[in-house]
């Protein structure tokens, strides 16, 4: 569902994923549930940071040399990981709105900082959905391309579109069934339960990158501060 902890092995990644589909199988209420968490996580981040991302711009100064000066930071890597930038409202042209996928992208732990050099347990932190919020209203807006993420994802539009085509066929077929007065077991019945949770887990989850197992480094020289808060 989400991106894993530092260091996990395949075996730690199947399991983990096994765990969510015998939860899927049981209980496919929790996983509905968990979905539409995310899914109003990741909007309410995006709808602060395009609330956000104005204000800090008109509260910046006029002067363009005093809002360029020094605040680019120049392409390194942390680790050998590609480092994505953090730039204030001003440098990110506001025509492109954080989305959905942005947000999800968040919400499932997609950005991370290194902190090895501010804490002695800690290598590394995971940039939360209040994390990011908080960066916005101190004026650090981290910017990643979408292709970016889609290209992380295992999954594009067209198969999570084949895949609500193919649950809700049984849906399709239950209720041709009834219309002519044919039969429906129980079974049936209970996998409709299953279809109509699935159906709506894919409508929450449709922008939501899938199996995405390497995050994307963050260069927090610009916010070092701000960031032993968090």
């Amino acid at each position: 569902m989400n991106v894993g902890p530092a260091g996990e092995n395949t075996f730690e990644w199947f399991r983990r994923k096994g765990k969510w589909v015998v939860i899927a199988i049981l209980s496919p209420e929790i996983i509905l549930y968990t979905a539409g968490k995310q899914w109003f996580s990741a909007s309410r981040l995006c709808k602060k940071l395009n609330n956000a991302a104005p204000k800090q711009q008109a509260e910046l100064p006029r002067n363009p040399t005093n809002l360029l000066s020094g605040s680019k930071t120049s392409a390194k890597a942390v680790r050998g990981r590609d480092v994505v930038y953090s730039k204030t409202p001003l440098q990110q042209p506001r025509e492109a709105k954080y989305s959905l996928l942005y947000g999800f992208f968040v919400t499932m732990g997609g950005f991370i900082v290194d902190v090895s050099h501010l804490y002695n347990t800690l290598s590394r932190l995971t940039i939360s959905t209040k994390g990011m919020a908080f960066l916005a209203k101190h004026g650090h807006f981290v910017n990643i391309p979408e292709d970016a993420i889609r290209d992380k994802s295992k999954a594009d539009t067209l198969a999570k579109a084949l895949v609500c085509i193919q649950v809700s066929w049984m849906l399709v077929q239950t209720i041709a069934r009834k219309v002519v007065g044919y039969p429906i077991t129980l079974l049936e019945v209970h996998t409709l339960v299953h279809v109509a949770c699935a159906l709506a887990v894919c409508g929450f989850w449709f922008q939501k990158p899938l199996d995405i197992r390497d995050p994307a480094w963050v260069n927090a020289s610009e916010f070092e501060d701000i960031l032993a808060l968090m």
